[in-house]
């Protein structure tokens, strides 16, 4: 099978499992594209009811998060595991706070570094779509300095000029898309569910238009639990898949809608208005070509849907004697098992054990030909404390800390990682906390600044020298512990 097909083939698998699991039952029909079509819409809808899916609605509104992680903790676990298990700490608790605060294109963040409490050094950014710009009272007292993202371009630019070359980019395709990355992404979300829900019908459509196809009535387990379920395979030949996928492409080139769309993901991406009219040209060439069909050069493609729920939960391509399939949970509604394996060389499984009121176990295996490991995830819905423990050629991590998610925030902490290896046992007090939630503060605006782009050389040498000496200043302000401390990973 030519390497175009087989690309083409993975992509439309690839989109497919998309449309079947981003997203009750009927009657399944004996038309097999109605039938997964229908198993698609109600796979949606029962999952739009779980959980899972009711978290990240509400966590699709957090516009602000909080990071705090104890250095002093870090540090001196640290020393201690160095120094023999002496249990070393150090005079003062350092730790090291980031608040981020997002609103489309304008953003505020500040890092701040805190000695026994209170705030010894703290540094504040502004950005807008025009602007960005930093302020520190320790660092810079009053004053702001900032740039334009225009200045900031051409300076970078200018500096840059020889790399730009060698990579065939101008600075406003190495970062301008990422700036309008958030008002171009919200208006695509809002696009994407009628685009998919309209291009899932017409792959479906295209494949079962030229494919042979058979439907079995058969038990299949999944976690443990044994469902009646339809599989549906359709196997397309070389020649057949083309003109598929030929007229799923002519669908799309005529509309400019899921075209722009499509692009604009692709320019969020990275990708140029040139890089994506050369695929566009490599595609049309690719479905030009003439197909030497070999009566063994085929694609099949596999459907599972489970009758209960009419939902459907599993999905398998085999081209080239590979396979690879995706299998879900029977019940949408409440997931409990993911798995994703390359027959014969790799998988990726999710299973959850036990989800009782107040416990909930799972665990992530990973398999790599002959090696593999197994990740054993436990989580107190009483205490909110969970714990995750890898082990693999002899060693062993472990992860303990809380978790808590409500309607309008989300919290996790890394309290403790405990590793043991060829015989010994090192324990870090990591202290790193995370909250996200829902602000309804404004973005702090870009304040009136400095502008460095019109600085001359002296002027910045002078900002620089500035700079290294307020940091001096600081250093000596530290514990003598701490400052020797620096002195040495500096130093190192």
């Amino acid at each position: 099978m030519k390497k175009t097909t087989r690309i083409f083939a993975t992509l439309l698998a690839l989109l497919l499992v998309l449309f079947a699991f981003a997203s009750c039952g009927k009657k399944i029909s004996n038309k097999p594209a109605d039938a997964i079509l229908d198993a698609i819409e109600n796979t949606d809808k029962l999952a739009q009811k779980s959980e899972l899916a009711q978290k990240t609605e509400d966590f699709a509104k957090l516009n602000a998060v909080e990071y705090s992680i104890s250095l002093s903790g870090i540090l001196s676990s640290i020393l201690s595991a160095s120094t023999g298990g002496m249990g070393i700490t150090l005079s003062s608790d350092i730790d090291l706070k980031l608040n981020s605060q997002i609103d489309g294109t304008d953003a505020f963040t500040s890092l701040a570094l805190l000695l026994g409490g209170s705030d010894f050094v703290s540094i504040d950014a502004y950005v807008s779509e025009t602007d960005i710009a930093l302020g520190s009272e320790a660092l810079l007292g009053d004053e702001i300095y900032g740039i334009s993202l225009e200045d900031l371009f051409a300076l970078l630019e200018e500096n840059l000029s020889d790399s730009l070359v060698d990579t065939g980019m101008s600075m406003e395709e190495l970062f301008g898309t990422s700036l309008n990355a958030n008002a171009n992404t919200n208006e695509i979300v809002e696009k994407l569910p009628d685009l998919i829900k309209k291009y899932e019908k017409v792959i479906v459509e295209a494949i079962f238009e030229y494919a042979d196809n058979t439907r079995e009535e058969k038990s299949i387990t999944v976690n443990g639990v044994t469902a009646d379920a339809i599989v549906i395979t359709a196997v397309i030949s070389e020649k057949d898949f083309v003109q598929a996928t030929n007229k799923i492409y002519n669908t799309y080139k005529n509309d400019s809608d899921a075209r722009k769309t499509l692009e604009d993901i692709l320019k969020l991406g990275g990708l140029t208005g040139e890089e994506i009219a050369d695929a566009y040209t490599e595609i049309e060439a690719y479905l030009k070509e003439e197909v030497n069909e070999d009566p063994d050069d085929t694609i099949s493609l596999g459907f599972t849907i489970a009758k209960a729920k009419n939902a459907l939960i599993g999905f398998s391509v085999e081209a080239d004697e590979q396979t690879i399939s995706l299998t879900t949970g029977l019940d949408p509604e409440k997931p409990d098992y993911l798995a994703l394996e390359v027959a014969n060389q790799a998988s990726i499984v999710y299973r959850v054990t036990e989800n009782t009121k107040s416990n909930y176990l799972a665990e992530l295996s990973f398999t790599s030909g002959n090696a593999s490991f197994t990740i054993p995830i436990s989580y107190d819905k009483t205490t909110n404390a969970y714990s995750l423990s890898i082990s693999a050629e002899g060693a062993e991590i472990a992860v303990t800390g809380t978790l808590k998610a409500a309607k309008d925030s989300f919290e996790f902490t890394i309290d403790r990682i405990a590793v043991k290896a060829q015989g010994q046992s090192v324990s870090i007090d990591m202290g790193l906390s995370m909250k996200m939630y829902e602000s309804k503060d404004a973005v702090p605006a870009v304040p009136s600044y400095t502008n460095v782009g019109d600085m001359n050389e002296t002027e910045l040498m002078e900002l620089v020298g500035s700079l290294s000496e307020s940091l001096n200043e600081l250093m000596m302000l530290l514990p003598t512990d701490i400052q020797f401390l620096l002195a040495s990973i500096i130093g190192g």
